[in-house]
């Protein structure tokens, strides 16, 4: 008998590609291309912005040495102590202004009132005058 079509068919080679094997290559290829030709490019960015870096390196230098100098300049004596002398008597300044603030409130107003005092110091009266919140005036002996 004859040969049928099946027999006259050669067989089909089977072809079994990993794709690993093609992509795994071909990815290190793009990034060695990648770094090839963004080396060049980070190296001038890196140029031009080494300048610029310099200068806000030494305007931040200058600002840090400004704000310095206003801090110092502005520095608070934290531990003041002012003493009134006169024939033998010795008063402290914050004496005089707690008499004078006991004084304002003995006369029925609250101290938590008070937002100005101002304190006239006659020593060859021996005692104090003094105006609260611009409208109380008084006087309290040293």
């Amino acid at each position: 008998m004859g040969k049928s079509k099946k027999d006259n068919e050669l067989p089909k080679p089977e072809l079994k590609v990993d794709v690993k094997e093609l992509i795994l290559p071909m990815a290190e290829i793009a990034k060695e291309v990648a770094i090839e030709k963004a080396t060049p490019v980070a190296k001038k960015a890196k140029e031009k912005a080494a300048p610029v870096a310099k200068k806000a390196k030494e305007k931040a230098k200058k600002a840090i040495a400004e704000t310095k100098k206003v801090v110092e300049e502005k520095a608070e004596i934290r531990n003041t102590n002012v003493y009134i002398q006169y024939k033998g008597i010795e008063v402290s300044t914050d004496d005089i202004v707690d008499k004078v603030k006991k004084a304002y409130v003995a006369d029925g107003h609250r101290k938590s009132s008070i937002k100005d005092v101002k304190v006239y110091i006659k020593p060859e009266e021996g005692c104090v005058y003094y105006v609260i919140n611009g409208k109380s005036a008084g006087k309290v002996s040293l």
